[in-house]
């Protein structure tokens, strides 16, 4: 599939969709990441701060303190993206088009054990499309060893995305309806 054609019309359809739909499914996928081994064991988790229809992986903020676990959110900084600690979405300001923290309590890659990715199309196979900038797929390609996660709702979950040199797979895909890995 034409990357370009998809990133087209699956965010045609995302900006669609209904805030009822968007809440109720981002809390079900919410709830299959919670229950993840790979979750449950990591220190650090790398999540990110929706914006539009992606899925509301901030949801995960209270349960993953709950759970005594440290998150970590994108920062973008030039080209290249950092992960500062978030304690609270109060504790955050609208830097570049996204929700990032107040805090810059930088945390090092190589030390978030799972990170959960956003994506606007994921194959099968976890191949993953984003907006095309190459911020996630820079960043992972530096920590081999990390868990990703990329969460998606169900529509978004082609068959098959052609994998360039850069792309880095993800490891599980989690949607509303199901589990990839």
């Amino acid at each position: 599939m034409d990357k370009g054609l998809a990133r087209y019309k699956m965010l045609a359809k995302r900006k669609r969709l209904s805030r009822q739909f968007v809440e109720k499914a981002s809390g079900e996928i919410c709830s299959k990441v919670l229950k993840m081994h790979a979750v449950s064991h990591a220190k650090l988790i790398g999540i990110y701060i929706s914006i539009g229809n992606e899925v509301r992986a901030e949801k995960l903020l209270g349960p993953l303190l709950r759970m005594k676990k440290t998150v970590a959110v994108p920062v973008l900084r030039g080209k290249g993206m950092k992960f500062a600690v978030l304690d609270s979405i109060k504790d955050t300001h609208m830097e570049r088009g996204i929700r990032v923290p107040n805090s810059k309590a930088f945390v090092a890659g190589r030390s978030i054990g799972v990170f959960v990715v956003p994506g606007v199309a994921f194959d099968t196979n976890g191949i993953r499309i984003g907006f095309g900038k190459g911020y996630y797929d820079r960043f992972l390609s530096r920590v081999p060893g990390a868990t990703k996660i990329g969460v998606a709702y169900d529509f978004q979950v082609v068959n098959r995305i052609g994998k360039e040199a850069h792309d880095i797979p993800m490891g599980f895909v989690v949607t509303e309806k199901r589990m990839l890995m």
